[in-house]
């Protein structure tokens, strides 16, 4: 009766998700400050540009201000949840019933949708998209899926240009065919794409609408790399060092980790490939001295989900 058993996990999240909102068990930040900017952004269209860049925030608004007041909110949870478990469904038919299954009971992604709400979940359906588009060899959808994740908010990018690399990985293991260098092109666009927004937001838009500063880039958690993006660059290819220092004295990124690859028993390490899409949500999470970052139990994983399962998958036939 394993068949069974997803519908009742699936159920379980459902009403732990209704369950909570309904109990007034959410928390101000951060459910409380998008309902908030949703219902004000109509006069204060600058609220999508403080502290991220999030353009969504103008669509999801306008679905929420049509809503009745009193259904709206548990309408935009129960859509987060139903966008992410829609992802585990499209994992579980293309990848099979192991992968399925562990990216139903893997917790970051129990986390990610009982955290309130963030346009961080996003990242689950694009970049499910993005891996059974590569895997189908339909290699413009998944550019196209990529590229939508600079939407969500800035950090995103970085992955954006991370799956530009994995699109160079591919077409260096498909070296030959007639379509390694429309890959290889693909690629070197995506990263393009990437760098230029993550560049643009962090140095012009994000300090225009803050104090000047760029965003979290600029934040405690990060300025000991340095003051700019050129420092921080710098400082993590020439001091990998001080940047192993860090990581290893830190218990909570070593749980961090623990967490994130220890509950697949490490597997997907076995075949890494896939995690390069992963890398710069994980390197945010290693090198931030703030533990919001690299806690487990909140919504910053999202981004290593589907990246961690899909190298899962990969790895199991090793294991």
């Amino acid at each position: 009766h394993y068949r069974f058993f997803p519908w009742l996990l699936g159920g379980i999240l459902c009403a732990f998700v209704i369950a909570r909102y309904i109990a007034l068990s959410s928390n101000v930040a951060d459910l409380g400050f998008f309902l908030t900017n949703f219902s004000n952004i109509d006069n204060q269209w600058q609220r999508a540009f403080y502290g991220h860049v999030q353009p969504l925030m103008y669509i999801w608004a306008e679905g929420y201000q049509a809503l009745p007041l009193n259904i709206a909110p548990l309408i935009l949870i129960s859509f987060q949840l139903l966008t992410v478990l829609g992802s585990v469904l499209a994992i579980w038919l293309f990848y099979g019933r192991w992968p399925g299954l562990a990216m139903l009971l893997y917790y970051p992604l129990w986390a990610n949708v009982l955290f309130d709400f963030h346009f961080d979940h996003l990242a689950v359906p694009l970049l499910t998209m993005f891996f059974i588009a590569c895997e189908r060899q339909k290699f413009g959808w998944a550019a196209f899926s990529a590229a939508l994740l600079v939407l969500v908010k800035e950090p995103f990018a970085l992955q954006t240009i991370a799956c530009g690399l994995y699109f160079g990985w591919v077409a260096f293991c498909m070296r030959g065919s007639s379509a390694s260098i429309r890959l290889f092109i693909l690629g070197c666009l995506l990263v393009l794409w990437g760098g230029s927004w993550f560049y643009a937001v962090t140095h012009w838009v994000l300090p225009f609408f803050g104090d000047g500063g760029a965003g979290s880039l600029g934040s405690d958690a990060f300025s000991w790399l340095g003051s700019n993006l050129s420092e921080m660059i710098w400082t993590i290819v020439s001091r990998p060092d001080r940047i192993l220092f860090e990581i290893v004295s830190t218990p909570g990124k070593i749980i961090y980790l623990a967490i994130v690859f220890g509950l697949l028993a490490f597997v997907p390490l076995l075949r890494p490939s896939a995690l390069i899409v992963a890398l710069p949500l994980l390197m945010i999470a290693m090198l931030s001295r703030l533990d919001n970052y690299y806690g487990y139990a909140n919504h910053y994983t999202a981004g290593v989900i589907v990246p961690v399962i899909v190298a899962f998958r990969d790895g199991l036939p090793i294991a």
